[in-house]
């Protein structure tokens, strides 16, 4: 694990906002780091570390998403919003939203899906996972009431499978 404390140009990232503004402020970062020159499509999670701290992970993403039937516009097993930023796709969840034909769209630029029938899917996903669980990406922990306060883990492991790193926040 790697522990890195960033000053940060405040005119580049916004002090205060939620969720949206701090993944802008992680994406802004993250673009300037080694990991995102080696890959073009990249995971996003978000939890909330405690009651001051907001954590955001960037992974690396070098599998495929097969799409079946069930997967209309609207429906939510596929990951329901993204951005592209600098010929980069950064996805995620969202439960407040369904799957929307723009994302299919730039998965499909993007070649992170496929199709196929439902039986076909079962025997897939009986031949084991498509993530690299060794794979190393970039933790965000941002204090709540100031987005310009933050610190980058490198690191393999999960938010939560790890002590967080301290920020002082107020």
């Amino acid at each position: 694990m790697i522990l890195c404390s960033c000053a940060v140009n405040k005119s580049i990232m916004q002090e205060y906002g939620d969720f949206n503004t701090a993944l802008e402020n992680a994406i802004s970062d993250f673009q300037k780091t080694r990991l995102n020159k080696k890959h073009n499509v990249f995971s996003v999670d978000f939890k909330e570390v405690n009651e001051s701290v907001i954590g955001i992970s960037i992974l690396p993403v070098d599998y495929t998403y097969y799409i079946t039937l069930i997967d209309t516009i609207g429906s939510t097993r596929l990951p329901t919003k993204h951005v592209v930023k600098e010929g980069k796709l950064f996805y995620w969840y969202d439960s407040d939203y369904g799957l929307t034909k723009a994302l299919v769209d730039d998965f499909h630029q993007f070649n992170l899906i496929d199709s196929v029938d439902h039986a076909d899917l079962v025997a897939l996903l009986g031949l084991g996972t498509y993530f690299d669980d060794g794979a190393k990406g970039i933790h965000y922990y941002f204090c709540k009431n100031d987005l310009t306060k933050y610190k980058r883990v490198i690191s393999k492991w999960a938010i939560g499978e790890y002590p967080p790193p301290k920020l002082r926040c107020k």
